[in-house]
């Protein structure tokens, strides 16, 4: 290595962008390592699972020159995704609903003759004009007044948690490195060469790495070296319990969207200035989203909420005032992850003389070789074809990995969670192969423990087996699913009527009473 470097490149960042910068740079023939401070995929990323691209839904801006070229680029990168990782991304029918004053028959007639005029310009049309009639038939769930009005359209919708563990493992079969749990402690240039001071955050290890450029990819958090303010947006997600719609639904800055069997709610946007610790719910936050969407979708009324959780993401307007030999990720949504990875990825390359290009929108991820027929899957390993759906949407074409395990031992097709549901032969799966180290590693992984029973039926199990397969102590299992427990109480407590708020505490105390370990202490969700 040149000037007494020892990697390439250093990435400080697991998120969506971190994963995907990594992945860009690997295949260019980079030497890269990644840092991360937790889990991959844990932070602000977390906000992409199943949600969609609500940019340009507005059609009074439809003409603007930007507007049509922002158009065609996320077009062709949904076509990207859609090849590269067909298990992981696919397109949402989308009612977006007027959230403006002017309503009724002129409404749609304005609607309709801005969407004449792209067609004359020779535009694809993507979308038409509804009237609340043809929206309520569309979409049965909605109560739509006779005066309001509709477009309806196609997003894109991304399962980004999943998406950037594939971006992580194709990495690491190019060479990549993955240190989790490493934070860094410093950034600093020495000659030609970029001084990386990190910490093991659980075992308080320190090492130093020295790269010829450094990427930044930490997202909505403070960034070592930072040079400029980073105003961030702050939203509330809430998961339902079942799908209540065909459709994804969105007004003003609220949508609903189903995501396979369950139904993500987002919205009340808000300015946000606290600490990554400072992000939880309120119990008056789930009141009002719902309240808010309820009279659209009064089926919310009645729906149970499995997990209240807030994202944190870097407003549009903020900027890195970054140069070589370190590089910032320019802020962006999900949806163009891939796209500013390649960006960043081409300027590390030019400085580091790296002529082979990424090819990161041919290459296929991990899984997204082919689109598997659950089925198929079903026969192969002899499960149900509802479970088998669901390791298909999970691994796609990698799911031959989980049933070569069953194959080899027949008791890893036992379901650990029934919610889901998880096989055994996934949760080995997820410490083996993709870097899970606790429960609520391998519950971002699957979902294990994310449905009604909030992971008290399946949450003991799981972490005796990610304590058998990482060769700790069977002690430690009862404060690993203890933790998990703790974890998913916080999300589900914000939620909880004081009925449910009730049951919940009894199932804790039954819990307890089994001895299986400490139940968790309530907490209020104030």
């Amino acid at each position: 290595m040149s000037g007494g470097a020892d990697v390439d490149v250093a990435v400080i960042g697991g998120g969506l962008a971190g994963t995907a910068v990594l992945r860009d740079l690997a295949r260019r023939g980079a030497s890269v390592v990644l840092f991360e401070r937790g889990d991959l995929v844990s932070g602000g990323s977390i906000a992409g699972l199943g949600t969609i691209d609500t940019r340009d839904l507005d059609l009074e801006h439809a003409r603007d020159a930007p507007a049509r070229a922002a158009r065609v680029a996320r077009e062709r990168e949904a076509g990207v995704l859609m090849r590269t990782a067909p298990h992981l991304a696919s397109l949402v029918p989308v009612i977006a609903l007027d959230a403006s004053e002017r309503r009724g028959p002129r409404l749609l007639a304005r609607w309709d003759a801005i969407l004449a005029l792209r067609s004359r310009a020779g535009e694809t049309i993507d979308r038409r004009a509804l009237d609340a009639r043809a929206a309520r038939t569309r979409e049965p769930a909605l109560a739509l007044d006779d005066d309001r009005g509709a477009i309806l359209t196609s997003r894109l919708r991304l399962d980004a948690s999943r998406l950037g563990l594939a971006f992580a493992r194709d990495a690491a079969e190019q060479g990549a490195e993955l240190r989790l749990r490493e934070e860094v402690v410093s950034v600093s240039v020495e000659g030609v060469v970029v001084r990386v001071a990190s910490r093991h955050v659980e075992t308080g290890a320190t090492s130093d790495l020295r790269a010829r450029a450094v990427v930044v990819a930490t997202g909505a958090w403070p960034t070592l070296g930072a040079r400029v303010p980073r105003p961030r947006e702050r939203r509330v997600h809430l998961v339902i319990e079942q799908a209540l719609t065909t459709h994804a639904v969105v007004t003003g800055d609220a949508s609903v969207v189903p995501f396979h069997n369950v139904t993500l709610v987002s919205g009340l946007a808000s300015a946000f200035d606290g600490a990554a610790d400072a992000t939880r719910v309120t119990r008056d936050e789930v009141r009002a989203l719902l309240a808010r969407l309820a009279p659209l979708l009064p089926d919310l009324r009645e729906a149970r909420v499995n997990a209240a959780y807030a994202s944190v993401r870097r407003s549009i307007a903020a900027r890195d005032a970054t140069e070589p030999p370190i590089y910032g990720v320019p802020v962006g949504s999900p949806w163009d992850a891939r796209v500013r990875a390649e960006d960043v990825g081409a300027r590390v390359a030019k400085l580091l003389g790296l002529t082979t290009p990424g090819g990161t929108d041919v290459a296929k991820v991990p899984g997204g070789e082919e689109v598997v027929d659950s089925f198929v899957v079903a026969e192969r390993m002899a499960i149900p074809e509802p479970t088998a759906r669901r390791v298909a949407l999970r691994h796609g074409a990698r799911s031959i990995d989980i049933g070569a395990r069953i194959g080899k031992r027949r008791t890893e097709a036992a379901v650990v969670c029934a919610c889901e549901p998880v096989l055994e032969a996934e949760v080995r799966h997820a410490v083996r192969m993709e870097h899970a180290r606790d429960v609520s590693d391998v519950g971002r992984r699957t979902c294990l423990g994310h449905g009604a029973c909030g992971g008290m039926r399946c949450a003991h199990r799981a972490a005796e087996i990610v304590v058998a397969e990482r060769a700790l102590a069977p002690h430690e299992a009862h404060e690993m699913a203890r933790r998990f427990l703790v974890e998913r109480w916080r999300a589900r407590a914000p939620a909880l009527d004081p009925a449910s708020l009730a049951q919940e505490e009894l199932a804790h105390a039954r819990w307890a009473s089994a001895s299986i370990t400490s139940a968790p202490e309530p907490e209020s969700a104030e």
